[in-house]
């Protein structure tokens, strides 16, 4: 419910803190977490992927590309 919504939020604010570059949304559907858009490196790719499965135990769906 509302406290997922919060940590997409949180998720989303934190990607574009750390990775500026990168044109990332994290999004809640279906009961899964959805990783998409671009990012620079493979390596910040790794690492927003990361980043979101351990803010959150539910399915996370890895949709992103590396520019």
């Amino acid at each position: 419910g509302n406290s997922i919504e919060s940590t997409t939020n949180l998720l989303n604010q934190s990607i574009r803190k750390v990775f500026p570059q990168s044109q990332v949304k994290v999004q809640l559907v279906r009961g899964e977490l959805w990783v998409t858009g671009t990012c620079e490196s493979q390596d910040a790719a790794e690492k927003i992927i990361r980043m979101v499965r351990k803010s959150c135990l539910i399915p996370v769906r890895d949709q992103l590309t590396v520019k």
